[in-house]
């Protein structure tokens, strides 16, 4: 999927912190941001062919501190200028890490 290889390249380039798909391999960096695909749905149907498909990614972003409201305004940035446009997101707390999701969506 292209657009996932997207997310993650400006991600990784331009926050300069680690990117893991579905969970974080070591706890030794912090913060870091796990990712997986939530929803891959067919977004429009002619001729008997989908025609797009509706994506959501969950990002997550895990910190030791709970101190992610900068890194969650650039990661803003970063999605909506891919074309992504910001769902849910909530906060929770596993084990002594503080965790924000952040859900994108986009219609390819």
């Amino acid at each position: 999927m292209e657009i996932l290889k997207n997310v993650i390249s400006e991600l990784k380039q331009q926050l300069k912190i680690s990117v893991y798909h579905h969970y974080s391999p070591n706890n030794r960096d912090f913060p870091n941001i796990v990712y997986s695909v939530i929803s891959d749905t067919p977004g429009l149907h002619g001729d008997d062919k989908e025609l797009n498909s509706n994506i959501t990614i969950r990002l997550y972003v895990i910190t030791k501190d709970g101190v992610y409201y900068e890194l969650q305004k650039a990661i803003n940035n970063i999605m909506v200028n891919l074309g992504f446009s910001r769902g849910q997101s909530a906060e929770l707390t596993q084990d002594s890490y503080k965790v924000k999701t952040l859900d994108f969506k986009i219609s390819i």
